[in-house]
């Protein structure tokens, strides 16, 4: 049985999500489990699938941002850096990604670590005249 996270176990997880929308994370929830058939499939245990999708949430969203926090200064100093994500570089591009490819059940995510490229897509229907 697929394992389902919700909006509240990415922000106890991911320390920096609670700066996005709720509803971006559960789109981002909602891609995480495109994967459910495989990991079903390969009988990864509950807490393996919990933890991969959780992974696979805060690797999106440290995407989005630019880049994952490296370090942060109080309010004095007013200084953040972050790490910031090679672009198509897959889920090698933050540490969030780089944990889920040191498990073998990386691949149930194979849809998340295809490198940038091109995307067409045809909209529409014939043309009334």
């Amino acid at each position: 049985m697929s394992v389902i996270i919700t909006y509240q176990d990415v922000i106890a997880f991911c320390p920096d999500a609670a700066a996005f929308e709720q509803s971006t994370i559960e789109m981002l929830i909602a891609i995480s489990n495109q994967a459910d058939s495989c990991l079903d499939a390969n009988n990864v245990p509950d807490d393996m699938q919990k933890y991969l999708k959780l992974l696979f949430v805060c690797h999106s969203l440290a995407m989005q941002q630019g880049g994952q926090i490296k370090s942060r200064t109080d309010f004095d100093g007013a200084s953040i850096t972050f790490n910031v994500p090679v672009a198509g570089k897959g889920l090698s591009a933050t540490s969030y990604g780089q944990l889920m490819l040191d498990t073998h059940w990386s691949k149930c995510f194979s849809f998340a670590n295809n490198r940038a490229g091109f995307f067409m897509a045809s909209l529409g229907g014939e043309d009334e005249c």
